[in-house]
């Protein structure tokens, strides 16, 4: 069921950390791996959290612009910015696909950033999952998947609800087991993450025991 979404990216080494972080934009997803790595440091676990997401090479590509931005005096940290240039973000993506012919053009960027996390001895907590494709990547390699809901929260634009929409065919039976609410406090929100990923053995791939209490 799973192989139109398969990326040819498989490496041997699957025992050194990857999580995905999947749900829709502003949902919490950074807020779930920077409250994981809290849980952890509380824990004095010498598990080290390192984050990247697919788009940052996408990102990367449209710095000159947002430099542009910044230099007629916009604010481009603020949420009302982030929403106006997501339209920007999204073109780019579905440009480079195009013209490349390669819908993993993303995917195979971030593996270089993936693979020199991992030998640095970190865990690798991937924070922009949106697409079937990504998810096979990370399960392919080893890793678990957290999917994030927030009530109010749904797609923004056509792009994500078409991607979503294919995540819930391919993957339900996946979100009907790796799924948490962001419904409470950010503590709380790591504390779930960190508890999901004992009950899928993640930590036990690692050869690590790790416990809350």
């Amino acid at each position: 069921m799973f192989l139109n979404y398969t990326p040819n990216i498989v490496r041997l080494s699957m025992n050194k950390g990857l999580i995905g972080f999947c749900g829709y934009a502003t949902v919490g997803k950074d807020s779930a791996i920077s409250s994981l790595a809290n849980v952890l440091n509380a824990m004095n676990s010498n598990i080290v959290i390192g984050k990247l997401g697919f788009s940052d090479k996408l990102k990367d590509c449209l710095n000159n612009c947002i430099q542009m931005c910044k230099e007629h005096g916009i604010d481009t940290d603020t949420a009302e910015f982030k929403e106006k240039f997501r339209p920007m973000w999204v073109e780019w993506s579905k440009v480079a696909k195009d013209v490349t012919n390669d819908e993993e053009i993303w995917v195979k960027c971030a593996d270089k950033n993936v693979i020199k996390m991992q030998n640095s001895g970190k865990v690798v907590a991937i924070c922009d999952v949106r697409y079937a494709y990504e998810i096979a990547y990370i399960l392919k390699n080893g890793g678990q998947v957290v999917f994030i809901q927030r009530p109010g929260y749904t797609y923004k634009n056509d792009e994500e609800y078409k991607s979503f929409k294919i995540i819930e065919k391919v993957y339900a039976d996946l979100q009907s087991t790796n799924t948490i609410n962001n419904d409470s406090s950010k503590d709380k929100l790591g504390k779930n993450v960190f508890e999901l990923l004992t009950k899928r053995g993640f930590f036990d791939k690692l050869h690590i025991t790790p416990s809350l209490f």
